[in-house]
């Protein structure tokens, strides 16, 4: 699970000068991005072989998108 985590922290990062972070809820790791005027946003990721998944907005206005830590 690091090493997934450690990927997409790196992605994240290397987006550009968009904020981001993630949190670890229970069992659930919550990205998040501040990508102001973006329209849609998606997430890919190794455990499902980057299969791109469309991320939602937060009540807060950031993107959102959650993967089971355990997996």
């Amino acid at each position: 699970m690091k090493a997934w985590v450690l990927t997409a922290i790196l992605m994240m990062w290397l987006s550009g000068n968009s904020a981001h972070y993630y949190s670890l809820e229970d069992d659930t790791v919550i990205f998040y991005l501040s990508l102001p005027g973006a329209e849609k946003v998606y997430f890919a990721h190794s455990l499902d072989d980057y299969v791109p998944h469309r991320a939602k907005v937060g009540e807060d206005g950031k993107w959102e998108f959650a993967v089971a830590a355990n997996a």
